[in-house]
């Protein structure tokens, strides 16, 4: 016991300083839990803040609407859009990485298309990730499957409604996620 006081008692004398990984700043040894810890007690505090904090009304919304989109595609025959590789299987990170998952011909960062069920389609992780610089695939698959004034409607809807994920309102999410649920009743 007497050993472990003498030790904490040269950590605070010391007045070497170590550099928070999460805050990047310098800091006395004594603002650490251990002189071995990388992260301040200040940081640490705030990730477990952050940990206990429920999910706000907007991300339970999008992952609902995501999860929505993502049963639609499992509904669909798994054969990938471009390639036409069949038999994949549904992709999960562990157990199946290269199976079939949602493709978007126009990026998911566009809120008005992101859910859209003719802009989401089955594709191979492989044609998925070759989408980013390769569009020729897709957008044949896009232009037989749907026409050229789908595609157009498109385009315009991406420039008109360029919401980002912050900044669209709740009430839209909610109008969405009501045109889907009243779609999947529908089919």
């Amino acid at each position: 016991m007497v050993g472990y006081l003498k030790e904490k008692q040269t950590i605070n004398n010391r007045k070497e300083k170590k550099v928070c990984v999460k805050c990047d700043r310098k800091r006395l040894i004594k603002f650490f839990e251990k002189p071995t810890s990388r992260i301040c007690n200040e940081c640490k505090k705030k990730s477990k803040r952050l940990k206990n904090k429920p999910a706000s009304d907007r991300k339970r919304l999008i992952r609902e609407l995501d999860d929505f989109i993502r049963d639609h595609i499992k509904t669909l025959p798994d054969t990938c859009c471009c390639c036409g590789k069949e038999n994949l299987g549904y992709f999960h990170p562990k157990d199946n990485p290269h199976g079939i998952q949602v493709g978007h011909f126009i990026s998911r960062e566009v809120i008005t298309l992101r859910w859209n069920k003719k802009n989401c389609n089955p594709q191979c992780s492989g044609c998925n990730k070759r989408h980013q610089y390769n569009q020729l695939p897709y957008l044949s698959f896009m232009l037989k499957k749907y026409g050229k004034d789908t595609l157009d409607e498109f385009i315009a809807l991406e420039k008109e409604f360029n919401y980002t994920i912050s900044k669209i309102p709740t009430t839209i999410l909610r109008d969405i996620k009501k045109q889907l649920v009243d779609l999947k009743k529908v089919n």
